[in-house]
């Protein structure tokens, strides 16, 4: 027999030995220009019988034998179940869903609190990093081994030779999956791949955007905050020389500051803790977070209750001229204080006032006060009156403490009714409801005093309130109903009569003279301030009183020398720190790239097996074996560059179909 021959007769069992797994050391590229058909060879294809053929692959050494043969048909079984049944990319997909589970596992346990201390080179940003690196790692093998096993189905019907390293390229990258979508266009499996391919670039931008960044309050454990609050105030004392009512030193201190340099609000002369400078304190749904006694003021003006008079006084000049001058008198009769536009003397009133203490009635204010006042010039000078109204009431604020600095809201004031001093009584006012631990709870009344229902209210036949027992025992009067503590907001009668002594003292018959001379004004340094010039308005004086009563409130909420007193109200301390912000939406690209890729190795798999069987996939051990029928390879001559095998395969159209010799990429056959 004929070498050919006998090349032909083994060409069985060469496909056999072809199907095992060899070494580098079973083949080797031969060259026509090294191999004549005298070589003892076994060839892949036919050998032309002048033994000359384009470069071809060739066993060379021997073929394993025995226990060696038995070892590899293990391996070949054992590979043919992976590779049939795509357990890798199976395997790759499940291991895409475990790194996206870890991404939004870890995520959901991190969102919405503060960034988690860990060393230095680990961060949550690069976490995320790392897990969507795998996801994309694990999602490109599907992708990649789908669109080459689409390779092998597409070249099962007439297409150019070209076009095979285009099929290539797209298995490879992005870059490659975007000229086969322009090539193919869309109309082939093959483009779903490449889409996904393109697509699986932006996996990295997204997971970055998955996280932000924003500042949160933290609670600080074992830190707290407090801010004062009273209902009730009883510190009071009397002068030992006029038997009068008086202020202690603290209340005195609190008005000078009220008159000299107003604060605010309230919240600027409250002394309150706070140890990280941020604190929020209980509050209810409606957001009020305590209540609490305040001094209001409610400032008008009254200038047109002033009435003038005009009268005419001659007085001799120089050179015995004698001169009539009018005067105009502006008086103010509800408070009896008067000015007019000149004065004999060396200095003129610019500015009077006057105080009016309440009713012998039961009202709604503590006292009043008046100011007259003008201009020094022009003549004749304007004149104007205002008349401020300062009453006791129960303020509900909402309340927090930012960046050290305390925010209070004002949500609502309720007047409270200021007794005649002749009855001993209270400053009063009983709450229908007060707020305890962020909760607004009922207040109702007992017939029997307790530990718990302590304060005792009397109502006089003038149906005047009197606060008559801080605790059951005290009065045995009828008609005597008992109240908690802080249901009940109150102002000692010794200290409401010490509180208006004092503003009067302060106040009520103040004077501002204006000297010609300096061209000042010369009084109390709050009097003259509260003139400014002759240029007070109605806010300026609004602002001046404010000013006072917040002082005075401030007091009152302060607690030294208060008995009973309902506050400080405790709060949470909180710390400034960077937290987590999840945005979910940048998740859904991942995510849906997960399923699609199932989707299209599925499809793919589905159409394997309904086309050829055939599960070749990324393998070059098909192009090495099956390689290109004769008739194509003659056609193409003698190519080695790169080039000529670029310009040879444009010109080539093949088919994938199986021959006598096995599937080859042949010329199609002519019918």
């Amino acid at each position: 027999m004929d070498e050919l021959g006998q090349l032909n007769t083994t060409r069985p069992q060469l496909r056999r030995a072809f199907a095992n797994p060899l070494t580098a050391e079973h083949i080797r590229l031969r060259d026509e220009r090294s191999f004549s058909a005298s070589e003892n060879c076994t060839v892949l294809s036919d050998c032309d019988q002048d033994g000359r053929n384009s470069p071809r692959y060739m066993i060379i050494g021997d073929q394993p034998q025995g226990d060696q043969q038995d070892e590899v048909e293990g391996l070949v079984s054992r590979d043919r179940w992976v590779h049939r049944f795509w357990l890798w990319e199976f395997l790759s997909l499940f291991t895409a869903t475990i790194a996206l589970a870890a991404i939004v596992i870890t995520l959901t346990l991190h969102k919405d609190r503060p960034l988690p201390e860990w060393p230095p080179l680990i961060t949550l940003n690069a976490l995320i990093a790392i897990f969507s690196s795998v996801l994309k790692a694990c999602l490109a093998l599907p992708i990649a081994e789908g669109i080459s096993q689409l390779k092998w189905l597409w070249f099962r019907k007439i297409r150019p030779l070209g076009r095979m390293e285009d099929w290539d390229l797209a298995s490879r990258g992005p870059w490659g999956a975007l000229q086969l979508i322009l090539k193919l266009k869309g109309r082939d499996l093959a483009v779903f791949g490449a889409l996904l391919m393109l697509a699986a670039i932006a996996i990295d931008p997204f997971a970055q955007q998955i996280i932000q960044y924003y500042s949160c309050s933290m609670v600080v454990e074992g830190s707290h905050a407090s801010v004062p609050f009273s209902n009730n105030y009883t510190d009071g004392l009397t002068d030992g020389t006029t038997g009068l009512p008086k202020i202690d030193l603290q209340m005195q201190s609190a008005i000078y500051i009220g008159l000299l340099n107003p604060p605010a609000n309230t919240s600027a002369a409250l002394s309150y803790t706070c140890p990280t400078g941020n604190c929020t304190f209980p509050s209810t749904e409606d957001g009020a977070t305590y209540m609490t006694l305040a001094l209001g003021s409610e400032c008008a003006d009254i200038s047109s209750k002033v009435r003038y008079s005009v009268s005419t006084t001659n007085y001799t000049k120089t050179r015995n001229r004698t001169v009539a001058e009018i005067w105009t008198k502006a008086s103010l009769a509800d408070y009896h204080i008067s000015l007019g536009n000149h004065s004999t003397g060396d200095a003129s009133a610019v500015m009077q006032s006057s105080y009016k203490f309440q009713s012998q009635f039961q009202s709604s204010y503590l006292y009043k006060v008046a100011f007259l006042m003008r201009a020094a010039h022009p003549r004749p000078p304007t004149t104007r009156a205002f008349e401020c109204t300062f009453y006791p009431a129960v303020h509900t604020y909402s309340a927090n403490i930012t960046n050290g600095v305390l925010i209070e809201r004002l949500l609502d004031s309720q007047r409270m009714d200021v007794l005649p001093g002749r009855f001993s009584g209270f400053t009063l006012l009983r709450m229908n409801a007060t707020i305890s631990d962020g909760r607004w709870q009922d207040c109702k009344s007992a017939a029997n005093g307790s530990e718990e229902h302590s304060i005792g209210i009397y109502y006089t036949p003038q149906n005047f309130p009197l606060v008559v027992a801080y605790r059951e025992g005290i009065f045995y009067l009828e008609d005597i109903s008992w109240w908690r503590q802080p249901c009940v907001y109150s102002i000692g009668h010794l200290a409401t009569l010490a509180i208006e002594t004092a503003v009067y003292q302060f106040l009520g018959n103040e004077t501002v003279l204006f000297d010609a001379w300096t061209g000042k004004g010369e009084g109390n340094l709050w009097s003259v301030n509260l003139w400014r010039d002759g240029n007070a308005t109605l806010n300026t004086v609004q602002t001046a009183m404010d000013g006072l009563g917040y002082a005075i409130t401030a007091r009152w909420r302060q607690g030294d020398g208060i008995s009973t007193n309902a506050g400080p109200l405790v709060g949470t301390a909180l710390k400034n720190r960077t937290c987590v912000r999840v945005n979910w939406f940048w998740i859904a690209l991942p995510a849906s790239l997960l399923l699609l890729t199932t989707t299209f190795l599925v499809l793919t798999i589905i159409r394997t097996n309904l086309d050829s069987g055939l599960v070749w996939k990324s393998s070059a051990l098909p192009m090495l074996f099956i390689g290109l029928d004769e008739e194509t390879r003659q056609s193409a001559g003698r190519v080695t560059e790169l080039d000529e095998m670029k310009a040879a395969a444009a010109s080539a159209t093949v088919q994938l179909r199986e021959t006598k010799d096995g599937f080859r990429l042949a010329y199609p056959k002519q019918d």
